[in-house]
Order: C-alpha cells, then sequence, then structure tokens
C-alpha cells in the first residue's frame, strides 16, 4: 500500500527538482563539470536490518497428523541501522553500522560485536540501534576520510591528472538526524555539498533506494535463514554480536550480482547521472499514474499492455510439489538416520477473511487452495 504522501509526489515534481539541483549545484566554485564526473556524486541511505527477518519460504515442513505448527522467528527482535554510501561511478564506500547500545562506547574495544568481517565497516552504538544526530557529524567525518583516501588511490594511479572529489556532491533524505549544525559545518570545511531529497520522494529520487536496498533485503533474508541453518546443531541464531558475520554472506551475495551496475542502474534511472530531467516520465513503475501528465499516464498503460502474463504457480497445479518433499525428507533422514520420518505435508500460510491461519494440509487441499487464490 502506497502512503498517501508518496501518492501526491508525480514525474514532474521530481523533474523539477532535478533542474534545481542542477542549477543550484552548478553554479557553486569548482561544480561546472560535476555532472560529468560520477565519481564526485554519492548517495548516501539508511536501512534498518532486522536481526530476526521473515524468509521467502512460504512452506513449514511437520509430521503428518501434526495439530498445530508454528514457525519461531530466528534472531533478536533488535534492529542495527545500516548507512550505506555509494557514488555514481557504482564505488561502494564502507558502512557505517549503529547497534543498539550505550552511546560513546567503542564496539571493538567492548568486544561486543565481531567487528572484522566487513571490511573497513565502522561500528557504533546508539539507543535502539538509532541514527542520531551526534552520529551522523561522525559518519560525515568518516566520509571524509574515505575521500581522501580515494583521492589518494586517484593520485597513484595517474599521478600526471589524478581524478578531483571535491567539492563531493552528497544526495540525502531530510530526516531530522541528517539537520545538525554541526553535521553542515563539517560539510562546509571540507568541500562537501549536502542536497536534500524532496519530503516523501525517496521512492523515486533516491538512487540506493530505486535499485539498491530491495536486493540489500532480499540477501539479508537469505543470508538469516544461510545463517540459522549452517549453525543449527549450536542452535545459534542472528544476534547484535554476529551481525557482522550473518551480514558479510549477504554483502558477498551483492558482489556476485555485479553490485556496481546496480548502484549505477539506481543514479541513471534517478535522473542525476548521466543527469536527465526527464529520467522521472521514462521510469513510471516508481510512481502512482499522473492524471494531470498524459505523458506519464501513457506510459504507465503502455508499461501495462507490454507487462507479461502472470505465472503462478511456476509448478503445473496437476503435480504436487513431490521434489520438494522427497528432498527435505532425505535432509532430515541423513541427520537422524535411527529415526526415518516417511512422511510429510505442506503446510501453507494462507489469508482468509483478514486473519492468519497455520493449517495442517495434504498436497491435495494445498493444491485447491493456491488454485482458490490465483
Amino acid at each position: 500500500m502506497i502512503p498517501r504522501a508518496e501518492m501526491a509526489i508525480k514525474p514532474h515534481h521530481i523533474s523539477t527538482w532535478l533542474e534545481c539541483l542542477y542549477e543550484q549545484v552548478t553554479n557553486e566554485p569548482g561544480c561546472a563539470t560535476i555532472f560529468k564526473e560520477p565519481w564526485r556524486i554519492g548517495n548516501a541511505d539508511e536501512s534498518h536490518m532486522q536481526m530476526d527477518a521473515e524468509t521467502t519460504n512460504t512452506h513449514i515442513l511437520t509430521e503428518i497428523g501434526e495439530k498445530r505448527v508454528f514457525r519461531a522467528k530466528r534472531g533478536s527482535r533488535e534492529a542495527v541501522t545500516l548507512l550505506i554510501t555509494a557514488s555514481a561511478d557504482g564505488h561502494h564506500f564502507p558502512q557505517f553500522i549503529v547497534c543498539a547500545g550505550k552511546m560513546g562506547e567503542d564496539p571493538a574495544k567492548q568486544k561486543r560485536i565481531e567487528v572484522h568481517h566487513i571490511k573497513d565497516a565502522v561500528y557504533r552504538f546508539a539507543p535502539q540501534g538509532w541514527m542520531n544526530q551526534q552520529l551522523f557529524a561522525e559518519y560525515i567525518a568518516k566520509l571524509v576520510e574515505w575521500i581522501e583516501k580515494r583521492e589518494a588511490e586517484f593520485m597513484r594511479e595517474n599521478p600526471a591528472n589524478p581524478r578531483q572529489m571535491r567539492p563531493f556532491l552528497l544526495i540525502m533524505d531530510g530526516a531530522s538526524a541528517h539537520m545538525h549544525l554541526t553535521s553542515a559545518q563539517l560539510c562546509r570545511r571540507h568541500n562537501i555539498i549536502l542536497y536534500l531529497l524532496p519530503p516523501n520522494a525517496t521512492k523515486m529520487a533516491q538512487p540506493l533506494d530505486i535499485s539498491y536496498m530491495k536486493p540489500l533485503k532480499n540477501a539479508w533474508n537469505d543470508a538469516v535463514e544461510r545463517y540459522c541453518f549452517e549453525h543449527r546443531r549450536e542452535n545459534k541464531c542472528v544476534q547484535r554480536r554476529n551481525f557482522g558475520e550473518a551480514y558479510a554472506m549477504a554483502h558477498e551475495q551483492m558482489c556476485e550480482n555485479n553490485i556496481k551496475n546496480t548502484i549505477q542502474s539506481g543514479f541513471r534511472a534517478s535522473g542525476i547521472f548521466p543527469f536527465d530531467a526527464n529520467a522521472p516520465f521514462n521510469h513510471p513503475e516508481l510512481y502512482v499514474a499522473d492524471k494531470n501528465d498524459p505523458r506519464a499516464q501513457n506510459l504507465v498503460a503502455q508499461m501495462k499492455l507490454n507487462q507479461p502474463a502472470r505465472k503462478f504457480p511456476p509448478k503445473s497445479l496437476d503435480q504436487p510439489e513431490t521434489s520438494l518433499i522427497q528432498n527435505l525428507a532425505k535432509l532430515v533422514n541423513k541427520e537422524s538416520p535411527s529415526n526415518p520420518i516417511t512422511g510429510f505435508s505442506i503446510v501453507t500460510h494462507y489469508k482468509k477473511k483478514q486473519k492468519h491461519d497455520f493449517a495442517t494440509l495434504d498436497p491435495q487441499t494445498t493444491q485447491e487452495i493456491l488454485r482458490a487464490q490465483v
């Protein structure tokens, strides 16, 4: 469901914001060619990672005849705030990670969290694991170090004509934690232009929100599932201390899927780089159809016509999912050879009259429920 505030954002609003961005930034000293140099344009976005993340698995394994079936959530209920920064050329800066704890404590020194799994990551504690103004000022100071480090890399690669990183354009949302005098002074002192996105428009205008965050959340859900499965004998789950180990698995999966292209596609779709004030009209899937703008309306209608027919479920309804049951049976019998299990049933989580119920069903009944949902 789309919030009402986001429904009010239309493509021409983002197009106007892009025009203002270009005009105001290029008039700053040293920024005349900044929109031709992607390494000088960055975006930072926060994401809250639940340690009891829901998995994409919609089936529960149980013995036939079981009357009550429960699914226990894995991990603690606390969340970790992940502040991700990337530039328009696809470069991924180190992560800034905020965990729940007492302000001022260094997680590395307190040994309350394993910090060695994610390269160059910065860990901090805050009440309930949320970003605040003090930590954001620390993030800006770290960003200056990362920019200086990359400037040194450019100098080593091409000493005669190294790339200049500053002035550096950093685009962020207008969260209250980002609106602080200390952070603004740090940005001005180190030649960083902090430019805010329009309100309620992060889904349409923020590059990382467009292309990066959803694959990251999916990778994180898979990592939680895999971590719990690999450590099932120790009955370990994802907690604050081992968050880095689980997140490293998700980050590795993102790198395998070409993280550079993912970041670049977000900047391209937003219209920030390559700069294109008409880009919002080329991606109507990010907006609700605008009745007052025939260009966006026609594009949405065209997308609906070209959209392929939905294939659900992927397997034929006439064939029960025997392969899934057989594979699970082999796994369980391998773990407990002295007590083999021969029969399973598929437990389906389905919705009926706004209530969520779990029921033990045989494959034939499950297929009938799936058939009714199509």
